[in-house]
């Protein structure tokens, strides 16, 4: 993750255990680029145990510091950013920012109700995100991180447009997944806009 977060311009770097609920419910990252390493969950048939409800619109998210703590990988951590959060907290500003989830099944949804596919990454889109970088799988953490950094070496360092930054990542994965799988380079999509 340091080296995709050295791909940055002038970052800053929150610390994993005061990422919680309150410091992403105050965030302003608007016309910034938000880049989140976490684990990610989303209600799927084999959770079907009721550890995490089936509406992915109030289950589905980011696993966040809790009370001090970093999150383990239950699917019940108490402390997820969801779809509901994003749209319910007033505080938390993405009008043009360009959001990076370096997490698994970021951007999965489900058909709601009234045909619309609710996840993560349509809840940051509504919220007014300019564009979404999102896993739709399980990805090992080192072909991920090789994936985000090439995205936003291209995208940032040389001056590509985010849909030409998001091609070179994968060809620069398919080729040097650093340690991973060669094949989560199939997992991330951009979504938004791809200027």
């Amino acid at each position: 993750m340091a080296r995709s977060v050295a791909a940055l311009p002038h970052p800053e770097v929150i610390p994993p255990k005061r990422a919680d609920s309150a410091f992403f419910s105050t965030l302003n990252a608007a016309g910034a680029v938000l880049y989140v390493n976490a684990h990610g969950v989303f209600p799927e048939a084999r959770l079907a145990d009721g550890s995490i409800p089936a509406n992915p619109f109030h289950s589905a998210g980011l696993c966040l510091a809790h009370k001090g703590a970093l999150p383990n990988r239950k699917a019940d951590w108490p402390d997820r950013l969801t779809p509901a959060l994003v749209l319910a907290w007033s505080g938390l500003k993405l009008d043009g920012a360009t959001v990076v989830l370096q997490c698994c099944v970021s951007g999965l949804a489900k058909e709601g109700q009234a045909g619309d596919a609710l996840g993560l990454e349509w809840a940051m889109l509504v919220r007014g995100a300019d564009s979404v970088l999102a896993s739709h799988g399980y990805v090992e953490y080192r072909s991920a991180g090789a994936f985000c950094r090439r995205f936003h070496e291209a995208w940032l360092g040389h001056g590509r447009s985010r849909i030409a930054a998001w091609q070179e990542a994968v060809a620069h994965t398919r080729q040097d997944p650093e340690g991973g799988s060669p094949n989560d380079l199939a997992a991330f999509s951009l979504s938004g806009d791809w200027r």
